[in-house]
């Protein structure tokens, strides 16, 4: 089990061991929170090199899968984060400048998206990604 903090402010989830929160400089809660690690996500923008995600993780051409999306231009360097919370997997788009689409491109998230097994998701409109979430 992965032990963290969350922000009051911003519910951004942080270390144990921070006192302020890394994102937004607020206050953390004191009683620490447990995330079951026994839920995997995968990103498959290619069947033969897909991208192992764990709650927190940020996804960029110089982020988590950066080997594979780095010349991908239309990709931000820090393009959005994903999050495992109380069961269920989210994404978020990072102020990316091209966006982040879940189901199609008419759908842009601009907020924290809950994501399931199966869905499409883009980065920018032409990045597309099928999502993977093994022992749900």
């Amino acid at each position: 089990m992965k032990k963290y903090k969350i922000c009051k402010a911003c519910g951004q989830e942080n270390g144990l061991d921070e006192f302020a929160c890394i994102y937004c400089d607020g206050m953390l809660f004191d009683e620490c929170k447990e995330e079951s690690t026994q839920t995997k996500l995968k990103l498959l923008v290619d069947e033969d090199f897909p991208i192992s995600i764990e709650s927190g993780d940020i996804v960029g051409r110089e982020a988590t899968g950066a080997k594979l999306l780095a010349l991908m231009t239309t990709i931000s360097r820090r393009h959005a984060k994903f999050l495992f919370v109380n069961g269920k997997w989210y994404i978020e788009d990072l102020d990316s400048s091209n966006g982040t689409y879940l189901g199609s491109v008419e759908h842009r998230v601009h907020k924290r998206t809950e994501i399931k097994d199966k869905d499409t998701i883009f980065l920018s409109r032409s990045v597309e990604i099928k999502i993977e979430i093994k022992g749900v």
